[in-house]
């Protein structure tokens, strides 16, 4: 057994109860700390008198009690190897409740757990699984049966959750059940639950269907077993399981496996149909009835392929705007490149004619720059630009108060020495407001 599952004080209290009674047999040591109630002096008192028998008289004790609650036979009732303590609580009681309070309990469980404003409930029968039974293949009309689903739920499953909200509560799930099958829950996270469901098989004549459930239950090492979803159909008088699914299944297998059985469901139906009415009134019902799920079937691919359409659409959008920068991005290159091989060499600061610009720059930046006094106006606002400080999307101020617009006040091909530029200046680049 893998003890991962120990939190640090448990593993603390089973390595202290091995390395006093000098055991190696950590499972033993494990089920008995657990008979114990994890009281270390209480379990290696009860090692040292008797050992690890008194697990083998726990256990038998308790498959009599559970042969006397449910009605097994003693060569009925399945071992129920011991399980890891529950890391989450059941949705059903394991009482003496009667069968339809415990399914009521784990609809309103199940309904407070996963509720959610984007959540879908699936809608749950609740009644008795013999009322189940009666509702889905026993009405008067053939055209109205429905194949049942039977939901397992086990707590105690690491998929449970997961499975749950993305495959039993979509909405595309939760509509085609509602629509097209009797859908009854039960709970097998506690032993008693799970042993009563299968007596309740038994009693419905569901024989096949409890040992179908046994081979996935009866073996808790592999608890991705769980959640479970059969689907039921009976033939005549006999009950077949036609598509099974666990919390391993995705949301795709389930969908389509749910189309398939109730098409297997519907074929055998309209087969039984054929058989009791006139051939021309089967061959009506059975156009109508195959035109009602070939509209069901192509609601939900509009559905999907609606939703499929909106995805695309948000990509594309997506596509075009990065393409877009894209190409700004490559415009601006290219007019930083050009303006870069106009602007004229830097004088040097000994150089008479030379003025000298300072910039102040957003985000605290700060630049400087020589030209001469008859370079134009233009090459300050070009210089500007190769360093992507575009005029459309900046402002240039000059240091006069007020301050004034650079480009809005001076003719730019006019030289600094016709414009009367101080021979030491500060500008102020700053970025446009949207409403400029």
């Amino acid at each position: 057994m893998n003890f991962d599952f120990l939190n640090s004080e448990e593993q603390r209290k089973l390595n202290q109860f091995m390395e006093i009674t000098d055991s190696e047999d950590l499972d033993s040591a494990y089920q008995l700390l657990v008979r114990n109630r994890w009281d270390v002096e209480e379990a290696i008192g009860t090692f040292f008198s008797v050992g690890f028998s008194s697990l083998t008289v726990s256990e038998n004790n308790r498959n009599d009690e559970a042969s006397e609650e449910f009605g097994f036979a003693d060569n009925e009732i399945p071992e129920i190897p011991i399980r890891e303590p529950h890391a989450v609580e059941s949705l059903m009681p394991s009482g003496n409740q009667t069968v339809l309070k415990k399914v009521q309990d784990f609809v309103r469980n199940f309904e407070n757990q996963y509720s959610a404003a984007d959540i879908t409930l699936p809608s749950f029968y609740t009644d008795t699984l013999e009322n189940a039974i009666v509702t889905a293949f026993n009405h008067d009309d053939k055209k109205f049966r429905k194949p049942m689903i039977l939901f397992i739920n086990n707590e105690d499953s690491t998929l449970t959750e997961n499975f749950v909200k993305n495959v039993m509560c979509n909405q595309f799930v939760t509509d085609f059940s509602k629509e097209h099958f009797v859908l009854f829950p039960w709970d097998i996270t506690e032993d008693s639950n799970l042993i009563q469901l299968c007596q309740m098989l038994t009693e419905c004549s569901m024989r096949a269907i409890q040992e179908d459930l046994q081979n996935a239950a009866f073996s808790f090492s592999d608890r991705a077993n769980f959640p479970l979803l059969m689907i039921i159909h009976r033939k005549r008088y006999s009950f077949e399981v036609i598509r099974k699914f666990n919390g391993r299944s995705d949301l795709n297998e389930v969908v389509n496996g749910l189309h398939e059985a109730y098409e297997i469901f519907q074929n055998d139906q309209l087969a039984e149909i054929s058989k009791d009415l006139q051939q021309k009134e089967a061959r009506e019902l059975l156009v109508q009835q195959n035109a009602a799920y070939e509209q069901s079937l192509q609601a939900d691919i509009e559905r999907i392929n609606s939703e499929k359409s909106l995805k695309e659409m948000e990509m594309e959008k997506k596509r075009k705007m990065e393409l877009e920068q894209k190409k700004i991005a490559e415009e601006e290159d290219e007019r930083v490149k050009n303006l870069s091989s106009q602007m004229p060499v830097e004088p040097d600061d000994t150089n008479p004619d030379c003025i000298t610009v300072r910039f102040r720059l957003p985000e605290n930046g700060i630049d400087t720059r020589r030209f001469l006094k008859t370079d134009s106006i233009r090459t300050l606002i070009n210089y500007l630009e190769t360093k992507r400080f575009f005029k459309e999307k900046f402002t240039f101020l000059n240091s006069e108060l007020p301050r004034k617009d650079i480009i809005k006040t001076f003719a730019l091909e006019k030289s600094f020495f016709e414009a009367n530029w101080p021979k030491k200046e500060t500008v102020l680049v700053e970025m446009k407001k949207s409403d400029d």
